[in-house]
C-alpha cells in the first residue's frame, strides 16, 4: 500500500514542530539575582545639601508679672481728732446743743473724782449757788442716770437727767457712791445720789 506524498509532508512538519516545542520547554531563563543597592550605598545627588535634623523649639514660660503695691494712704493728722472716725474718714461735725436760757453746768466733787450736771430749774440753780458760797442747804444731788450718753458729763459715758435732779438732806444708801461706781455698773439702780458731793464750780450752759 502506498502513502500519498502529501501525508508524508504533513507528518514531517508535525514532527519538526514537536521537536521545537520540546527544545523550548527544556530551556529556562534564569533571572538576575544581583543584590539591590542598600540605602547607605545610595549616592547623594551632586549639588543638593545633605539633610540635617531640625532643632527642637524651646518654649520658655512667660515671665510672671510682679505685683505693684499700692501706696498706703494715711489720714491727715492735722485735722481735728474729733472730726475723724476710727477708720480715718471725716465725720460731720455735730451741731451745738442748745439749752434753756439761764441753764448752768454744775461740777460736783466726790472724793477725788468729779462729774458734771446740767441744771435747768431755777430753784436748783439757786441752791447750787448757795452751796458754792458755803451756805447751808440740802446738799445731796439726787437724779436719774442716763447711760450711754455723756451729755455735759465729759469724761464719763453717762449723765444725770436735768429735769430729775433734786437736792436732798437724806437719801437711800443704794444710790450713794463715786461716779466711777456708775461707770463700772456697781450702782445698778436708776439714780445716783453721792452723800459727800460738794459744788466745785458753776458755769453758764448758754452764751
Amino acid at each position: 500500500m502506498s502513502v500519498p506524498r502529501s501525508s508524508l509532508r504533513l507528518a514531517t512538519a508535525a514532527t519538526a514542530v514537536a521537536a521545537l516545542v520540546v527544545a523550548c520547554g527544556s530551556t529556562s531563563v534564569t533571572p538576575s539575582t544581583s543584590p539591590a543597592p542598600s540605602a547607605s550605598s545610595r549616592a547623594t545627588p551632586v549639588g543638593l545639601p545633605s539633610p540635617t535634623a531640625r532643632p527642637t523649639p524651646t518654649t520658655d514660660p512667660p515671665p510672671t508679672p510682679t505685683p505693684t503695691q499700692r501706696p498706703i494712704r494715711t489720714p491727715d493728722l492735722s485735722s481735728s481728732p474729733a472730726s475723724l472716725s476710727p477708720s480715718g474718714s471725716p465725720q460731720p461735725t455735730p451741731e451745738p446743743t442748745t439749752y434753756p436760757r439761764g441753764s448752768v453746768i454744775v461740777t460736783f466733787g466726790v472724793g477725788d473724782e468729779e462729774y458734771r450736771v446740767l441744771l435747768t430749774r431755777r430753784a436748783n440753780i439757786r441752791i447750787a449757788r448757795a452751796l458754792l458760797r458755803g451756805e447751808q442747804r440740802p446738799s445731796i444731788p439726787n437724779g436719774v442716770v442716763v447711760r450711754g450718753d455723756p451729755g455735759v458729763n465729759v469724761g464719763w459715758s453717762w449723765h444725770i437727767e436735768p429735769g430729775s435732779l433734786e437736792f436732798a438732806d437724806v437719801t437711800t444708801e443704794v444710790c450713794d457712791g463715786l461716779p466711777s461706781y456708775v461707770e463700772q455698773g456697781l450702782i445698778t439702780g436708776d439714780r445716783f445720789c453721792p452723800w459727800t458731793a460738794t459744788v466745785l464750780a458753776i458755769d453758764s450752759a448758754t452764751p
